[in-house]
Order: C-alpha cells, then sequence, then structure tokens
C-alpha cells in the first residue's frame, strides 16, 4: 500500500521520538522569531503532542499555528495548534502541511512599534509626490508602512523606486525624540482592500551603515517584547491546573 504524505509526516515523527530527537518550533511575535525546540510527548493518528518552552506556547497559542523543522523531513512544515496545556508545557498539533524550505531562516530581527509612528516617504526624483503613512515594522534593513490606497498613485511607487523617509521617533531607551532622514527603495507594495490600506515594503540603504537611534529603537523593542512573552506565560502558568485533558 502506498504511503499518502501525511503518513509519510506521521512515520518521520514516530522516528524521531524513538530516536529521542527534538523538533524545532518558529513563530513570530510581533515580528521577532521565536524559536525553541520541542520533545515528541506522544503520538496519536494524526497528532503529535509535544513538550516544549513556555514561551513558544505563548505564540502557539497567539497564532494557532507553529512551523516545524524536523531532522527527518526536508521541507518545513506548517502545523495547526488545537490544544494547549501551560501546567504541562506541552501542545497538540495536526494539519501538518509542506510550506517550503526558507520559513525561520530570517536573520534580522523586524520589530513592530507599541505606538503610532508617521512615516513620510517621498518620492527621490519627483519631490512633489509624497505619502504620509503609520510604520508597520522595521529593522536594520528594511521597514514596512502603511498607507491609505487613496494616497498611492498607479504605477509610481514600483519595485526599485527610490525613496526618502522622513520619521519622527525615539530610541526606545531614555525616550529622547530624534528626526530621521533615510534613503531607501521600494521593495514591495500589497493592496489590503479590506482595510483601505497599503503596505509598502522599503529597502533601506545607507552610506555608512543604520544610525544609532534605529539600532537602539529595534534592541530596545526586541528586550520589551521577550518581557512580555515572558510575563505572558508566567501568568498562564499561574493560572493553569493540571487536568484531565489528552495529555
Amino acid at each position: 500500500m502506498l504511503l499518502n504524505e501525511y503518513d509519510i509526516f506521521m512515520t518521520a515523527f514516530r522516528k524521531v521520538a524513538a530516536d529521542r530527537e527534538q523538533l524545532k518550533l518558529i513563530n513570530v511575535y510581533k515580528g521577532i522569531s521565536v524559536s525553541y525546540p520541542a520533545t515528541i510527548a506522544k503520538l496519536l493518528e494524526d497528532t503529535i503532542v509535544v513538550k516544549t518552552n513556555p514561551h513558544q506556547l505563548v505564540c502557539l497559542e497567539r497564532d494557532e499555528e507553529t512551523y516545524i523543522r524536523c531532522s527527518k523531513i526536508e521541507e518545513v512544515l506548517r502545523a495547526r495548534v488545537i490544544e494547549i496545556s501551560y501546567a504541562k508545557s506541552a501542545a497538540a498539533l495536526t494539519g501538518f502541511e509542506p510550506v517550503g524550505y526558507d520559513i525561520g531562516m530570517r536573520l534580522q530581527t523586524r520589530v513592530q512599534p507599541d505606538r503610532f509612528i508617521e512615516v513620510i516617504i517621498q518620492h527621490i526624483y519627483n519631490k512633489g509626490i509624497i505619502l504620509k503613512g503609520e510604520l508597520c515594522d522595521l529593522s536594520q534593513n528594511g521597514m514596512a508602512v502603511y498607507v491609505s490606497l487613496d494616497q498611492v498613485p498607479p504605477r509610481v511607487f514600483v519595485k526599485a523606486t527610490g525613496v526618502i523617509i522622513y520619521l519622527h521617533m525615539t530610541d526606545g531607551e531614555n525616550e529622547e525624540e530624534n528626526d530621521l532622514v533615510l534613503n531607501g527603495a521600494i521593495e514591495n507594495v500589497r493592496t489590503q482592500t479590506y482595510y483601505g490600506r497599503a503596505r509598502i515594503g522599503i529597502r533601506l540603504l545607507y552610506e555608512k551603515g543604520p544610525p544609532p537611534i534605529l539600532t537602539k529603537f529595534i534592541e530596545k523593542r526586541r528586550e520589551r517584547l521577550i518581557d512580555e512573552i515572558k510575563e505572558i506565560a508566567k501568568n498562564k502558568q499561574l493560572s493553569s491546573t493540571v487536568g484531565s485533558d489528552q495529555f
């Protein structure tokens, strides 16, 4: 009898469990990567129960899914979360499907701000074309900005278009405010019709590297997000009890 793809995944998980190997779970929390190892505690017909760090459980509960790297499966798998136990540091995963090879390979932290930060985007050649939007996320080499659809002229801000970016931000530490002027190039423009906006991805270009305030802002925001995850996990563990669930 031929095995279907799902049977192949479950067979691989059985080998992982027998060899006492670990899986790697991958999630993103407000822009930062969260990835802890997991061990397989139980195998059911189409589900695996894994034990992992409570910080990962916060992301699993929030996303209702996770990505899995497994030594015995070439591609990264996406899995649906069907149950979580903070008391047992465990989660039940099912619905496995391959999603490619490069999930979880992002090298730079890309953080989402915790407050409104206005961003002005100016066309590098036609200085009269200006967009005003809100910072969506930020890394040392790029950013994304939300702009209302009625602002975006057709076929103007296309890939590789040069832009000048103006934003007002703090360093995330002593809250000292600074005006930043950055150079960049459009990476993509993705329409989000339901929200009446476009998400504009921009690659940042530097002559001497990113300005210190930008680097500091990213690092401080990352630290606060990690603290946020820890606090959520701590509260969930304190309020959870070991029950008679399937774990």
